[in-house]
């Protein structure tokens, strides 16, 4: 069976590459001329953009399409859907021209918005994405339920080996330093990026529709930073960050976090304290069972940080 995945070179994209290679299916990593390749088999590479450019020839003789590609920051709000919604409708079209089998679209918990309190919510809920992020992945999922052979996947947030996302604040943690944004706490859900990506390639074979990804806990970001005192040995110090500034800060984001985590977009959702979903659709139909605690996680993911000079 021939595997294409885009985004191929991204943080996801290298985990999905690896697990499928372990499992002997044939995979063309789609990437752009100016991607990062490091680690990626030369003979694998097939170079595309979602704008277009090379999508004909990149799922020519290709049985299932994992769609990781797209970008969770932008200079401007247009990039969102130019990029998340019309690349992945350009790439939609050459895999149905194509005759491809399958299409998974790797869409995000952003689509579908915050959940109402730390219980979550399920695939059923109505979908109130509160970022530019988050409506550009939901309108790519109306076009992706076009396909009559897809799956849809949210993932909650993802860390792991690879991850650039959480370094800035794991980094102020091991500085003795706990940020909070507002005065009250967020919940949220998280998964392993290795338990993601076994669901992910479990898709080819299995599922229908939507599905949360998450390893089914509602964590308060309290207990997040709790596993990462134990990990690094020290008690850090609580810093509330009123919601107002974070506001006025997020145009200089750049500044405060080089990482781009902070942005105007990201700030949008962090106006809202809980993002938590349930996984019993995913429990039901994939048998799913997370290998990962967070503790565990998260000591893979800083001896990552470590190996690669971070810290």
């Amino acid at each position: 069976m021939n595997i294409l995945v885009t985004g191929a070179s991204g943080f996801l994209g290298r985990h999905i590459v690896k697990r499928l290679k372990e499992m002997k299916y044939k995979v063309r990593a789609m990437v752009r001329q100016t991607s990062n390749t490091k680690g990626l088999n030369k003979d694998m590479l097939v170079y595309a953009d979602i704008s277009g450019k090379g999508l004909q020839d990149a799922t020519k003789n290709i049985d299932v399409v994992i769609h990781s590609a797209g970008i969770v920051k932008a200079r401007n709000i247009e990039d969102f859907y130019e990029v998340n919604t019309r690349g992945t409708e350009r790439l939609l079209d050459a895999a149905k021209k194509n005759g491809v089998k399958r299409f998974i679209f790797i869409s995000s918990q952003a689509a579908a918005g915050p959940s109402k309190d730390a219980k979550g919510i399920d695939e059923g809920y109505p979908c109130l994405p509160v970022s530019h992020y988050g409506k550009s992945k939901l309108e790519a999922e109306s076009i992706v339920k076009t396909f009559k052979n897809h799956v849809i996947f949210r993932p909650s947030g993802i860390y792991g080996p690879g991850d650039w996302e959480f370094l800035t604040i794991i980094k102020y943690v091991k500085k003795g330093i706990k940020p909070f944004f507002g005065f009250r706490d967020m919940f949220l859900s998280l998964i392993y990026v290795e338990d993601a990506v076994r669901v992910i390639v479990e898709g080819i074979k299995k599922g229908s529709g939507v599905y949360f990804l998450s390893d089914g806990v509602s964590y308060p970001l309290k207990h997040f930073y709790k596993r990462l005192e134990d990990i690094f040995y020290k008690e850090a110090r609580s810093i509330h960050i009123p919601l107002f500034f974070m506001k006025a800060f997020a145009r200089f984001g750049t500044v405060f976090d080089k990482n781009g985590m902070l942005n105007r977009d990201k700030v949008e959702e962090m106006m809202f304290p809980y993002w938590v979903v349930k996984i019993d659709k995913l429990v039901r139909d994939f048998n799913f069972k997370p290998q990962f605690t967070l503790k565990k996680g998260l000591v893979e993911t800083i001896d990552w940080y470590r190996k690669e000079g971070l810290f």
